[in-house]
């Protein structure tokens, strides 16, 4: 009886089959959330803010905080120089060019940079290398 009652239910659940259902292909990039997160600078340290916005997030950050952002503190290390900038996902983690030399940005705009980029991703498992100017940078993780 209780097999029967459990046939009928599952009987009636209203899934029918159906033919195979193609998707859209993978994005092959990183992908970015409708509001990003952006990494300024605050009392010597990068903070969070999330912001709408586009896919170039170092352009964002070389475009420096908004006024109510900077009314708050926030500034930015990034060089409007830095952009445009090109990310893609490697087989070793992601990849930025950016469009200015390595060496005319301070640590605290590397930091920016590289924890923008890891904001949403698994940042125990994502590395970013950023390239400019001939320089290459790797970093791993975003300092806190």
């Amino acid at each position: 009886m209780c097999a029967a009652l459990v046939g009928l239910v599952l009987a009636g659940c209203g899934v029918r089959p159906s033919g195979v259902i193609s998707g859209v292909e993978a994005p092959d990039g990183p992908t970015r959330a409708a509001v990003p997160v952006l990494h300024f600078v605050a009392a010597g340290a990068v903070v969070a803010v999330g912001r709408p916005g586009g896919t170039d997030v170092v352009a964002a950050l070389a475009a420096g905080p908004t006024p109510e952002e900077s009314a708050n503190g926030l500034t930015t290390e990034v060089p409007a120089s830095a952009a445009p900038a090109e990310s893609r996902w490697t087989a070793d983690g992601i990849e930025v060019d950016l469009s200015d030399d390595l060496t005319r940005l301070s640590p605290l705009a590397v930091s920016q940079i590289v924890c923008t980029v890891l904001a949403g991703e698994d940042s125990s498992t994502a590395t970013v290398t950023l390239r400019g100017g001939g320089q290459t940078l790797r970093r791993g993780t975003c300092p806190s």
